[in-house]
């Protein structure tokens, strides 16, 4: 078996600017509008004074419109951060996850950022309170609560997962695309894909049998990845077979 250790590094709408109730409101379009809800809670402060906005769809399939590029950012997925400080973009973040902000490789980078809390419940008062252009989550663990609140505060959130192998370049390019760092997620998706398509050709016909067994850490002591999980993905891509592939959630051994 290979044992393989954590590594805790992974005023007025916002669309148009009017003050009361807008048009963009009023048809659905602008960012903060929540169906259901009706016009009233889509026109919140703005937090950004953006003299560009683009529209993106994220992972969840969401369309969005952003800043371009946003001034102040707040992540809490910290693949996502990964990618942010490699484009040159980390004094851009002013929050981010406790375990974003504490990761060694990353912590250098993002001096400006305050603690927001957990990856999967961070605090929408503290994040709201920064006054950010963009949040940037999970989309599969973020809870909605959270995200209504923020959403409300005329502050759009972007889901994007950055993990996912086969969906990473487009992941990257939606990302690149938002930062206006495009040349630079064009570069970074150059040097995945040729490593990826170097240690698939070397894994892809290796038999089941002469796989070998991966106990993978997670971020919690004696904690598997879970199928499904950045983990585990990569595990799989390198010809190795996770110990815990069949559970949907980290297991503590």
């Amino acid at each position: 078996m290979v044992v393989l250790s954590k590594q805790k590094a992974k005023g007025g709408c916002v669309d148009c600017g009017e003050s009361e109730k807008c048009d963009c409101a009023l048809s659905g379009s602008c960012s903060g509008f929540q169906p259901g809800l009706g016009a009233a809670c889509a026109c919140a402060p703005s937090v950004q004074a953006a003299s560009k906005r683009i529209t993106i769809t994220d992972s969840l399939g969401r369309t969005v419109r952003v800043p371009c590029p946003p001034k102040r950012i707040v992540v809490v997925n910290s693949d996502v951060a990964e990618l942010i400080c490699a484009f040159g973009s980390g004094d851009s973040v002013v929050g981010g996850s406790d375990t974003t902000i504490n990761d060694p490789m990353l912590k250098p980078k993002l001096k400006n950022a305050k603690d927001v809390g957990k990856s999967f419940t961070p605090n929408a008062e503290k994040i709201i309170a920064l006054k950010p252009g963009i949040v940037f989550g999970y989309g599969s663990f973020l809870k909605q609560e959270i995200v209504n609140k923020i959403q409300k505060a005329g502050i759009p959130v972007v889901f994007l997962d950055c993990y996912k192998l086969e969906t990473m370049a487009q992941d990257i390019r939606t990302l690149g695309k938002i930062l206006a760092k495009t040349k630079e997620a064009e570069a970074y998706i150059a040097v995945f894909e040729r490593y990826r398509n170097f240690i698939e050709s070397r894994t892809k016909k290796l038999p089941v049998a002469k796989k070998p067994l991966v106990y993978a850490e997670g971020y919690t002591d004696y904690s598997t990845v879970s199928g499904g999980s950045g983990g585990a993905q990569m595990v799989n891509a390198a010809g190795g077979r996770n110990i815990a592939g069949d559970l949907r959630v980290p297991c503590r051994i």
